[in-house]
């Protein structure tokens, strides 16, 4: 275990590719934080340079309620470690692993309106996350969305890193990412990864729709309509097309997941249940292949009928079949 100044590791709370985190608290103040101590990285590398350059920029973003806050970045004899503000409700990766089964639609808008509200006020600043994926969504002790690992992502697309994390964060990149096409990557890609993740809640399956082919007709417009399960399929799909001009930006995503969410009524869900700090999974806050999420196999369409959830979307083969049923 590392030592870092200033603080008492209380416990390991994640391991990933590019660094371990920890739960620890503050001797000045006793409160309760997160350290990401990045593995393998030398404060002196350019590519560190420019990463503490979009973590400062992160400071316009503080106090934003849907973004882990980054307290201050240390340097230490281990290498760099950022202190962040600690989520005790874990991941959705490791709120799936406990379920072992997917999200309902509207628990699916909820993080929707969440994660698209922080993304499209990081975008507003210029700012790209590059790595949105459900082991990147955690949950708050009150059980509120919570986006972490901005300007990280950065470091990950080295090539030192690329084969360590290229097992699970790839399966949510864009595909000018995965074509690494860098005059194409902008907030879009953004947008595909946070599409691809909420394909993995709804259905507890990875995303597979690499090679579906482009519906340049589709329009945010088309897809607001009818129940909540075929708007959120349709704003996944337009999410997760393969042109990037074909994509809503992030603000006219949450415009339109916050249009469904307030016609829930009383099924509108308002908070996710935390599992308790000390539950802390390894997963939490990972981003190596590590973390690689289990798949459940799916009960019947006729099974689900029978105990009064038909209205779950037909994945009873493979996402790509649900996904061309809609």
């Amino acid at each position: 275990m590392i030592t870092v100044e200033g603080f008492d590791l209380i416990e390991s709370i994640g391991q990933g590719g590019l660094g371990d985190v920890y739960l620890a608290t503050r001797q000045s103040t006793g409160g309760r934080v997160a350290l990401k101590w990045l593995r393998d990285v030398d404060d002196q590398e350019a590519v560190w340079r420019r990463t503490q350059r979009e973590l400062a920029a992160l400071l316009d973003l503080k106090g934003h309620p849907n973004v882990i806050h980054v307290e201050e970045v240390v340097t230490t004899a281990h290498g760099p470690v950022i202190v962040m503000e600690h989520a005790g409700g874990g991941s959705l990766a490791s709120l799936l692993q406990r379920r072992r089964t997917w999200m309902s639609p509207e628990e699916c808008i909820f993080v929707a309106v969440q994660a698209s509200a922080a993304l499209a006020a990081a975008h507003q600043l210029g700012i790209v996350h590059r790595d949105v994926k459900p082991q990147n969504l955690l949950i708050s002790a009150f059980g509120q969305v919570k986006v972490c690992d901005f300007g990280i992502a950065s470091l990950a697309r080295t090539a030192q890193h690329r084969e360590r994390t290229s097992a699970l964060s790839y399966r949510y990149a864009s595909p000018e990412e995965l074509d690494d096409v860098a005059d194409e990557i902008g907030d879009r890609a953004d947008v595909y990864s946070l599409g691809a993740t909420l394909h993995h809640l709804r259905t507890n399956e990875v995303p597979q729709f690499r090679n579906r082919s482009s519906r340049t007709t589709r329009s945010l417009g088309s897809v607001t309509a009818g129940s909540v399960e075929d708007q959120l399929i349709g704003l996944i799909r337009l999410s997760t097309e393969h042109r990037v001009q074909d994509r809503p930006t992030s603000k006219e995503l949450l415009v339109a997941f916050e249009k469904i969410s307030d016609g829930l009524g009383d099924r509108r869900v308002r908070e996710l249940t935390p599992h308790h700090p000390t539950q802390s999974s390894a997963s939490d806050m990972g981003d190596g292949p590590n973390t690689s999420l289990p798949v459940q196999p799916t009960p019947s369409l006729d099974k689900r009928a029978r105990t009064g959830s038909a209205a779950l979307p037909d994945v009873t083969t493979a996402p790509t079949e649900w996904w061309a049923k809609k």
